[in-house]
């Protein structure tokens, strides 16, 4: 049999697609609606708006001059966003799809209350001065505007520049750790320098580059004569340095093409490349990011259709039950079920408590790793080879000895760096593996012991109506290794797997601090480290010196070292912070899940408990739906699961 493979092309079929996944969603959500399942519902409704809503992130970034917001405006096909001679963009800016135009405001305080604010008074609040004056007011500003690119469900995200402010650069790069592509745009009268290259290995190296563009923009002010050997040049540039193909390196005309959509100018549009990036975009959104969004929906889908099956077998169990047997079964568990709650709670108190003792020895590990960094600054930029150097040519002294300066600034910003990153694969990862051993210890048991007190309360229930227990009902570990999924679906999976729960979490945990932590020491990059090293008449300073070019190496590395010994307790406690919001989101997960399953066993035998109320011709007709719903629920799940299966194979 050929297996079948499916690729789609273009905004409108991907919308296709998404709507084919609602219909499933929404035929789960009608047979799930009857059941009376307030977690397998709640569960439901939160896929239907995750499907409904996620769309295609694109976050443009680049530095002054570049015509980033320009490029943005020529795609958009409208002067939506704010482009100026001078540095422009402060605030990120979202721009979504609306029917009507809106513009709304978010402000840095937690406590402060988001602003609308008439479209035209945009550039007013997101924008630097002339004289380099910065808003710091608003984190971030959303857009709403009737755009075709927009309507497609592609949300652009335009970003203020890198290292222009430290919690901005935070928010930027936050966003593009979600993003579906990063656009990068560099100026072609000076492509890619110096900064532009450190800004993508440093600042984006965190993450993988599978989504990188670089769009190289004012082509048009590159000589015609050398437009082929300078495509060339930066193709080779990339290619050899990030291994970026030809497909993810543009070329482009923003001005040109922006004044071919907004005065009605053809040539200049199509001369622009623009249009072959917006088509390139479009491919890649579309047949690559897409599949991860669709396979991911339709595992989930076919998981919940599962899960509904296997709850319309246990009603069937229940309902069979004596009503009066079942009754009296019923409220002889709620003691034990109240006991369960409150040790699910007391279960939930002790990883709490575990994980901030966690965090608090993650603090003390890496105040001493940075502790150490400090002390090696000045070994380390010995190290170095450095090629500025101060010469004879006295006039020149300042700028060569800021340069040296700059250059051992740079190496030692990469060097701590790696220290960071040596230290979260090798004592972090040790000691984040030894905690979780520790917690597994502690509570394993209790979570082996809730999981069989909880199947032993649903083994009671669903064989009230036979004093002699009847036939032996699959086991709730059977269950969830075997074909079924029931009442016990949660816990069932974590006395399958709470010993490695928190154990597997460590381990993935690790590379995915890769991306926080870099977040957490941005302000020890290359660009914003030297402006807190060269702090006024530093450069004076380097010029008084004797041997200048071994004392601006030792003074920059004492100064480096510093600055890092200051915020030795603001970033080891950034970094522990990083550590237990991902280890306590999956306390949250576990939590979550030993309540839904006590919730979940209520609620099914008090739906049995009303149908059983009802006359006798309201349940069977109350049967009949259920079997229809069954069926439903058949097909669902095996239109999901070929979904998964045509869209993981294709290419």
């Amino acid at each position: 049999m050929t297996r079948t493979t499916r690729v789609i092309s273009g905004y409108q079929a991907f919308g296709q697609v998404r709507g084919e996944l609602l219909d499933l969603v929404d035929g789960l959500a009608g047979a799930v609606g009857e059941l009376g399942q307030r977690t397998l519902g709640g569960q439901v409704a939160d896929l239907r708006h995750r499907v409904l809503r996620d769309d295609f992130s694109v976050v443009f970034m680049g530095e002054f001059n570049a015509g980033k917001s320009t490029l943005v405006n020529a795609l958009l096909g409208e002067k939506v966003l704010p482009a100026k001679g001078w540095p422009t963009t402060a605030v990120l800016t979202v721009v979504t799809w609306g029917e009507e135009r809106a513009v709304t405001l978010h402000p840095l305080a937690a406590d402060a209350r988001p602003l609308a604010v008439a479209p035209e008074e945009l550039v007013h609040h997101i924008t630097i001065d002339a004289d380099g004056t910065s808003p710091r007011t608003w984190e971030r500003a959303e857009v709403a505007w009737p755009l075709e690119l927009c309507r497609n469900n592609v949300r652009i995200v335009d970003s203020p520049g890198l290292n222009e402010d430290p919690e901005r650069s935070r928010i930027t790069l936050r966003y593009t750790a979600e993003a579906d592509a990063v656009v990068f745009v560099v100026n072609a009268v000076q492509a890619l320098t110096e900064s532009e290259r450190t800004v993508i290995d440093q600042d984006l190296g965190v993450f993988d580059h599978d989504n990188l563009y670089l769009v190289v923009n004012r082509i048009d002010q590159v000589d015609q004569d050398e437009v082929d050997e300078f495509r060339e040049n930066v193709l080779r540039r990339v290619r050899d340095r990030w291994g970026l193909t030809g497909e993810r390196v543009l070329f482009t005309d923003a001005r040109g093409a922006l004044r071919g959509r907004t005065e009605g100018a053809p040539g200049a549009l199509a001369a622009s490349g623009v249009p072959e990036f917006e088509e390139n975009l479009e491919r890649f959104l579309t047949e690559q990011r897409s599949r991860v969004k669709i396979i991911g929906a339709s595992s989930e889908i076919r998981a919940l259709a599962a899960r509904a099956r296997s709850t319309i077998d246990d009603l069937y169990t229940l309902m069979d039950q004596d009503l009066e047997r079942l009754t009296e079964e019923y409220e002889r568990q709620q003691i034990p079920l109240d006991r369960l709650w409150e040790e699910r709670s007391g279960i939930d108190r002790t990883v709490r408590n575990h994980l901030e003792a966690t965090r608090l020895m993650v603090v003390d590990a890496a105040e001493r790793m940075l502790r150490s960094a400090a002390a090696s600054c000045v070994e380390w930029a010995q190290e170095g080879d450095h090629e500025s150097r101060v010469t004879l040519k006295f006039w020149k002294a300042r700028s060569q000895a800021q340069a040296r300066a700059q250059e051992v600034t740079e190496d030692l910003s990469g060097r701590i760096m790696a220290h960071v990153e040596h230290w979260r694969e090798t004592e972090l990862a040790a000691l984040l593996d030894e905690r979780a051993t520790d917690l597994e210890e502690q509570i394993g048991e209790r979570f082996v012991s809730f999981a069989e007190n909880l199947e032993s309360i649903r083994t009671s229930l669903l064989n009230a109506g036979d004093p002699d227990g009847g036939e032996h009902l699959p086991s709730t570990l059977s269950r969830i290794t075997g074909v079924g999924v029931g009442l016990l679906l949660n816990p069932g999976a974590l006395l399958v797997g709470s010993q490695l729960g928190f154990k597997e979490m460590a381990k993935t945990l690790v590379p995915q601090l890769a991306v926080a932590f870099g977040l957490s020491m941005l302000g020890f990059g290359p660009v914003m480290l030297a402006a807190a090293v060269f702090t006024t008449g530093f450069v004076n300073t380097l010029l008084k010196m004797d041997k200048l070019n071994d004392r601006i190496v030792r003074t920059t590395a004492e100064s480096v070292a510093a600055t890092l010994r200051a915020k030795v307790p603001e970033l080891a406690a950034d970094l522990a912070a990083d550590v237990h919001r991902e280890l306590d989101a999956h306390r949250q997960r576990v939590d979550r899940d030993l309540a839904d399953s006590i919730t979940e066993v209520r609620d099914q035998v008090q739906y049995a408990l009303q149908q059983r109320d009802q006359a006798k011709e309201a349940a069977d007709e109350r049967r009949r739906r259920l079997a229809g719903h069954q069926r439903s629920l058949d097909s669902i799940q095996d239109r999901a699961a070929r979904k998964v299966e045509e869209w993981a194979a294709a290419r």
